[in-house]
């Protein structure tokens, strides 16, 4: 009887570990990698390490779709941080202080993808965990950084690295998402 009880209660626990509740479900609309609408809005949890992986700051921050116009014929939005993006079929799309448009996030796109100087798709369909949840997602590498992010719902979660003096890396900011509204 003890035996039987302990089967029951290790397939019980076996069933919920299988379970993953906590994937946060994406909306239905994942044309898009980052969905613009003004008011959106996405909450990070900023944490910066040294060396030794000791965390001397956290803060959270903000950044929000503040108002939309038209840039050469396309509609283009802009964020608190006075930046302009825009999607299109090839992904989404940047132009900070003056510099010409890139490519930020190529989507869809395929692991092993190269586009512009360093950008590199390195996972799509993987599962990021942050304190909002979990999410499926498509990654990218920036040379110094690993930025993943859900279609549909935007940047989940973004790794800068830098280098020891002896030449290995650490990982000294990470920026999760802790909240997000999509309009």
């Amino acid at each position: 009887m003890k035996n039987l009880i302990t089967i029951t209660l290790l397939l019980v626990f076996a069933f919920l570990g299988c379970k993953d509740d906590n994937i946060v479900e994406p909306p239905i609309d994942t044309s898009v990698i980052v969905p613009l609408k003004v008011g959106n809005t996405w909450t990070y949890q900023f944490t910066m390490s040294d060396s030794l992986g000791n965390v001397w700051a956290s803060f959270s921050q903000s950044t929000s779709i503040v108002s939309d116009t038209i840039i050469s014929g396309r509609q283009t939005y802009v964020f608190s941080s006075g930046d302009f993006f825009w999607n299109d079929d090839t992904g989404f799309w940047a132009q900070t202080s003056g510099k010409p448009p890139s490519l930020v996030y190529k989507y869809p796109a395929n692991v092993g993808e190269s586009y512009g100087l360093l950008n590199t798709v390195i996972c799509k369909d993987s599962t990021i965990n942050t304190p909002k949840g979990s999410f499926k997602c498509y990654g990218y590498t920036f040379g110094i950084a690993n930025s993943y992010v859900a279609p549909g719902i935007g940047v989940i979660k973004t790794e800068y690295f830098q280098n020891r003096s002896n030449g290995s890396t650490y990982l000294f900011q990470k920026e999760e998402l802790i909240n997000y509204q999509i309009n």
